[in-house]
């Protein structure tokens, strides 16, 4: 259960298993960005791996059978797990009920894809990039932190806390 998914970390994450059932999501803006991938569909018919597309979910679970499970932050992405991004997750080891029948509930409520729902999406992603205009990449406003601000030193100083409150 994970809502943005890269196909290539993916197949890093699920080498060698078997019986997967992948719950993400496909917003069409997702999609259109590449946080999401239609290329997902593919790996998981060429796997034999179950796809469900949930749009409403944000939780990442990772779990074998719903017995036990990492919850955690990340998505299945390179800044999620690969080290891009600062993450964290905790360990589960044994589900409740009410946590099996939450994420099963989840998986009810999606919709399962199939070629036809999986052409459904590709035409509409496919005419959705005729009319974007061109991506505008923006830099990141960045403060660099130089030490010097952290000495104590720095800080303005007073001999009282009635002139510090005035201040």
């Amino acid at each position: 259960f994970v809502p943005y998914i890269k196909t290539k970390t993916l197949s890093k994450l699920v080498d060698g298993i078997d019986n997967i059932t992948i719950v993400t999501t496909w917003h069409t803006n997702d999609l259109l960005s590449g946080s999401s991938e239609l290329e997902l569909y593919p790996f998981c018919q060429e796997h034999n791996y179950t796809l469900y597309v949930h749009n409403d979910i944000h939780l990442k679970v990772y779990s074998v059978g719903l017995e036990s499970a990492i919850v955690a932050s990340g998505n299945i992405s390179r800044g999620g797990l690969e080290g891009g991004n600062e993450e964290c997750g905790v360990f589960v080891d044994e589900l409740s009920m009410s946590d099996k029948l939450f994420l099963e509930k989840i998986k009810a409520n999606a919709t399962y894809i199939d070629d036809d729902e999986y052409q459904k999406h590709l035409e509409l992603v496919e005419e959705k990039k005729k009319n974007i205009p061109e991506e505008i990449k923006l830099e990141d406003l960045i403060i660099p932190i130089k030490k010097e601000h952290f000495f104590k030193s720095s800080l303005p100083m007073t001999r009282s806390v009635d002139v510090l409150i005035k201040g």
